[in-house]
């Protein structure tokens, strides 16, 4: 790495001369700061990354050695060479990475042992900058040396594919790992976001991916309350392409953001974006709720009877219900059917048989335990109007009458001649 300072000396202690060689002198001074300085913000070796326009390539006798390697896209840079898949993934830290599949044909590579490098350089410098030095553990997060130490080495198996993530720290040692899997690795195609989230409530995501994952396959869910300085995962819980995590509750007021990734590696607890495969962050922007307060409503919503004559009355501000039943309809043993709002009690509960030849009280219990007592009022139908009435339908002698009242299923008819039977 190169290192520059530059010291601007006092003024009254730069000499120019006099007239036109004070004047070129000065000039040349001039010159020569903008020369360095724009050496020093285009060196590439003064960046904290490596060169964009370069980028990394991964040469090796996997490749017969091609650096850039043009013969095998799966190895080359995707900003220097057209088509090239290890490409850059912005995050903190950065990463390259690249996923290729291994077969005896038909595949990326084919299984075996290669010696290989990182490398990253111009076009006719391609060895400039190398990473050496490790002997490739599977599903490990390995250092690697700059520009020192022997060529790597890595065993590949036919039928598996593999995902490299090289941690980006620019033209100094760094770190990667390669990530084996039994399939190609699945999208993360969407992630759900709750609602209605209250005080000290778990929160239930769901990730559905876009097929069936491989066994070694775990997706987990990072989320954080304080802007990601201190965050956690835990694991989705997977059937098929879906699968549910719970998020803690939380106090009122927090936001909660998150994310879910995918890896081969378990127990993950540091360096997440090293060992992510695939992620699914909303496009940067992450998945987000806020926690609300705890409801203070303690309304009774519904109120009904198997008897009633039609619906309750229900007064919110006065805190009543009334309701009429049919007429001789015992008041000494109904059982209403109540609802209450969301996340609320109500006692007596539910279901349960009331005398309710007097008002009974019923007190709702709010999720923040706000209590509201409600006065429920059966009363019973009154009778029907009496129906009567008499007629003469020309009887001999004495009148034959019809007669009717309330009650009776037909008309009753008589004779005169019959009225004292």
């Amino acid at each position: 790495m190169m290192n520059f300072t530059l010291v601007s000396a006092p003024a009254d202690k730069m000499h120019f001369g006099k007239g036109k060689k004070a004047s070129k002198a000065k000039t040349g001074a001039i010159l020569f700061v903008l020369f360095l300085l724009v050496f020093m913000f285009n060196s590439p070796m003064l960046h904290a990354q490596i060169w964009g326009p370069e980028g990394l390539n991964m040469p090796g006798a996997w490749n017969s050695w091609t650096n850039p390697p043009t013969n095998n896209l799966a190895l080359a840079s995707a900003t220097q060479v057209a088509g090239g898949r290890v490409a850059l993934i912005p995050g903190a830290p950065s990463r390259y990475q690249t996923i290729f599949s291994v077969d005896a044909s038909g595949a990326d590579l084919v299984g075996g042992t290669y010696e290989w490098l990182f490398t990253s350089g111009p076009t006719d410098g391609a060895f400039n900058n190398k990473w050496a030095g490790v002997s490739v553990t599977m599903n490990s997060l390995q250092a690697y040396t700059y520009n020192s130490g022997d060529n790597n080495s890595i065993t590949i198996t036919n039928g598996k594919w593999y995902c490299m993530n090289w941690e980006d720290a620019g033209y100094a040692p760094s770190r990667a790992i390669f990530m084996e899997l039994s399939a190609e690795p699945v999208t993360l195609s969407s992630l759900s976001v709750p609602a209605d989230i209250v005080e000290n409530q778990a929160a239930e995501i769901t990730l559905t991916i876009s097929a069936v994952a491989s066994a070694e396959e775990i997706f987990y869910l990072r989320y954080t309350t304080d802007n990601w300085v201190n965050s956690a995962v835990t694991t989705f819980n997977m059937t098929g392409t879906s699968g549910t995590a719970s998020i803690p509750g939380q106090s009122e007021g927090k936001t909660v953001s998150y994310y879910a990734f995918s890896s081969a590696v378990s127990g993950i607890s540091t360096d997440y974006d090293l060992y992510t495969i695939h992620l699914n962050n909303d496009g940067g922007a992450n998945y987000s709720y806020t926690v609300a307060g705890l409801s203070s409503d303690a309304e009774i919503l519904t109120f009904t009877l198997a008897e009633q004559t039609g619906a309750a009355t229900i007064n919110t501000t006065a805190a009543t219900v009334a309701i009429e039943v049919a007429n001789g309809t015992a008041l000494t043993n109904l059982t209403p059917t109540i609802t209450v709002s969301a996340n609320a009690s109500i006692s007596p509960s539910s279901g349960t048989p009331q005398d309710f030849t007097n008002p009974v009280n019923y007190t709702v219990t709010a999720e923040d335990n706000t209590q509201k007592v409600w006065t429920v009022t059966v009363t019973e139908a009154a009778p029907p109007a009496p129906n009567y009435g008499l007629r003469d339908d020309g009887g001999t002698n004495l009148p034959t009458i019809t007669y009717w009242y309330s009650g009776q299923a037909t008309d009753l008819t008589e004779k005169g001649s019959e009225f004292d039977t």
